[in-house]
């Protein structure tokens, strides 16, 4: 029943197709159903799985991890720690807001029912799925071209130094030029169709 609720929020008609090229015969994509226990509510995520192996074999096999385009960690954390006045931010569902290549798409198909006695229909992702050993270097390479094309320029240079995969982490010395740039960061990430989540400032 919660699998069948949780659908419409995990499957919007946007990130995925109902697919006609993929035959059952083809190897699909695993998913299972996993929940978050918080104290206010239950959080159910839909956790694709391209580490199964059938006969023999897995998605993630045939998949390179690409490059390491990951900000140093160490170097982005002394910065966020040089000034008073913090930000942090993250962009929502970044996975989500990076196209698949048309020609990779029919591998990443998976069977689905909204109904207990519904029989299941074929469904294609057209969006990067957490798991895949290739999804982190495309999200990060996807991520750096944005920015790249941003404007003003501090905000270009910031982004290029501040963000640990999709997490935001800066410091400011003065709060006018924290919100300044949050403000201009936020917009500038929303004309490349990159959700900021709300930024903290303390």
């Amino acid at each position: 029943m919660r699998w069948t609720i949780f659908s419409d929020e995990i499957l919007p008609a946007s990130y995925l197709r109902t697919s006609w090229d993929c035959l059952l015969a083809e190897f699909g994509t695993y998913h299972i159903m996993v929940f978050v226990i918080r104290i206010s509510r239950t959080k159910i995520r839909i956790v694709f799985d391209a580490s199964a192996k059938f006969g023999g074999t897995s998605l993630n096999d045939h998949l390179t991890k690409g490059p390491d385009l990951t900000n140093s960690f160490v170097g982005i954390l002394i910065r966020f720690r040089r000034y008073s006045i913090p930000i942090v931010s993250d962009v929502e569902q970044m996975f989500l807001q990076v196209a698949v290549p048309e020609a990779g798409r029919s591998i990443l198909h998976f069977l689905w029912t909204s109904s207990d006695e519904g029989a299941p229909l074929t469904f294609q992702k057209n969006r990067q799925v957490f798991g895949l050993t290739s999804a982190p270097a495309s999200c990060m390479y996807a991520l750096k071209c944005a920015i790249e094309t941003l404007s003003p320029a501090e905000v270009t240079a910031r982004c290029q130094r501040q963000f640990y995969v999709d997490n935001y982490l800066d410091s400011f010395e003065f709060v006018e030029n924290a919100v300044r740039i949050a403000r201009n960061l936020k917009e500038a990430l929303m004309g490349r169709r990159l959700c900021l989540n709300e930024m903290v400032i303390q």
